[in-house]
């Protein structure tokens, strides 16, 4: 599904005007669990079959090239091996995104030629879909001010701009107050666990964009005389209470839940009510939605 962007407040409107619809479905770097990630292929089967958008992780190489990659080592899915700021976009160019990306039936793309994207290359290929940029590399400057280089203010308006940084998001604001992105996780996290215990949460609600994962191991500590405690819990903080919370609090706001990729997962979304979802397997969930708008 693609969209004619004109201005994001206009799209954001429209979208939670129908909040009362299926989740749209967003293939996160491409829907990894079907196709190799964050490569032109991932992300033209993802539309194929029916995603309503993208979200794709960006780092920088050593030359301020923008490319579209999620790990810290490049020996996770190419032939290549260390930090892609360790090189030069031509020696980045090189490298095959897929070649140890395994399927049940062993490396089907290690013969192909599934190049490491630039993000210019992704906004030529998809001109009218909505993409969600993860911010991942470091320094943060660096990665801003070379997504700045490479990103126009037409192109921005269908762009939704995330990072697990604080500062990556507050330093785009800084240079650029007119791009959108979603609210820091960190604000997010403390805003959940809030309601968690208290049914209410002082923070005012400044962003329309908010997105957190259905379940999320985080570590808990302790504080002692002697020393602290640390405990590893699994959360999950979405309840359709928080949900009803939320959209009492702000008539604009995006609810986008993340690692939806089983069944039991995509039932749970439903009930939530949320806006969008992050999945990695975007066939199972998109043929999960189609059975519902065919029933209706």
């Amino acid at each position: 599904m693609k969209f004619p962007f004109y201005r994001v407040l206009i799209f954001t409107i429209l979208v939670v005007e129908s909040a009362y619809a299926a989740p749209w479905i967003i293939s996160h770097r491409g829907g990894g669990e079907n196709f190799p990630e964050n490569t032109l292929l991932a992300f033209s089967k993802s539309m194929e079959i029916g995603c309503d958008a993208i979200e794709i992780d960006v780092q920088v190489t050593k030359d301020g090239v923008v490319v579209v990659y999620h790990p810290e080592d490049l020996k996770k899915w190419t032939n290549g091996y260390g930090a892609i700021s360790s090189y030069t976009w031509e020696e980045i160019s090189t490298l095959n995104a897929g070649y140890n990306y395994k399927p049940e039936c062993g490396y089907p793309f290690r013969d192909k030629n599934l190049h490491i994207p630039r993000i210019e290359e992704v906004l030529h290929h998809f001109p009218k879909t909505l993409i969600i940029v993860d911010m991942k590399s470091l320094p943060t400057e660096t990665l801003i001010k070379a997504l700045i280089r490479a990103i126009s203010d037409e192109e921005s308006i269908r762009l939704i701009f995330y990072s697990t940084n604080a500062e990556h998001i507050d330093l785009l604001n800084f240079y650029k107050a007119h791009w959108i992105t979603f609210e820091k996780r960190d604000l997010t996290r403390q805003r959940f666990l809030e309601f968690s215990q208290t049914a209410q949460s002082a923070l005012p609600i400044d962003s329309v964009w908010m997105g957190f994962e259905l379940k999320r191991k985080m570590m808990v500590t302790e504080t002692f005389t002697l020393g602290n405690g640390n405990s590893t819990v699994e959360f999950h903080l979405w309840t359709p209470q928080l949900v009803s919370y939320l959209r009492n609090s702000t008539t604009k706001l995006f609810l986008v839940l993340f690692g939806i990729n089983k069944k039991d997962e995509w039932e749970e979304a439903l009930t939530l009510n949320v806006d969008a979802v992050y999945t990695d397997n975007p066939c199972r969930i998109v043929d999960m939605k189609k059975k519902i708008e065919k029933v209706n």
